[in-house]
């Protein structure tokens, strides 16, 4: 039997952008600090040469994160499930590896105007290596106040992606 899952992840963390913003600050000073090195006769060139490169090197981190979001998927069968990504590399990881499996839900709201609160579903698959995996997923539901106080929205959280995920994997009985 197999299981295959699109999902959505969230959007980048304050880690990530806070890691790019440096990554592009750094970028650029070693561009004009190697544009002032060499100097002289070439000046004009390496700095146009070097503002180029940064150029492409944003729109292309840009591009990244934009498209991170999208086109998330897995496919779990027998022996293993296999996480894939867009410009990431697919991961996948047997059961027979698997030491512990842990689903969080996490409420966020985005502040403004135009602010959405949406449900973050979070896996952590810990191997028998010590290693931890981290799978995030934006769940399909709006939080709404009715469905809290009818008790049901436990119940919609339990019928997450990953959350069926962890059931498909438990049920498989081989780690």
């Amino acid at each position: 039997m197999t299981m295959t899952e699109r999902y959505r992840s969230p959007e980048p963390s304050l880690k990530e952008l806070t890691a790019l913003i440096l990554s592009l600050i750094l970028l650029t000073g070693g561009a004009y600090l190697l544009s002032e090195y060499f100097g002289t006769y070439s000046s004009h060139m390496l700095r146009d040469t070097m503002t180029v490169l940064i150029l492409y090197v944003v729109s292309l981190c840009i591009l990244t994160l934009s498209t991170r979001r999208k086109n998330c998927s897995f496919t779990a069968d027998d022996y293993s499930v296999t996480f894939s990504r867009r410009f990431s590399k697919d991961e996948t990881i047997f059961y027979r590896d698997i030491d512990t499996i842990a689903v969080y839900n996490k409420y966020v709201r985005r502040g403004g105007r135009n602010g959405q609160s949406y449900y973050v579903e979070t896996m952590v698959i810990t191997t028998l290596d010590g290693e931890d995996h981290f799978i995030k997923a934006v769940m399909d539901i709006r939080p709404n106040s009715r469905l809290i106080a009818q008790g049901l929205m436990d119940k919609m959280l339990e019928m997450g992606k990953l959350s069926v995920l962890k059931r498909f994997i438990e049920a498989r009985e081989v780690y």
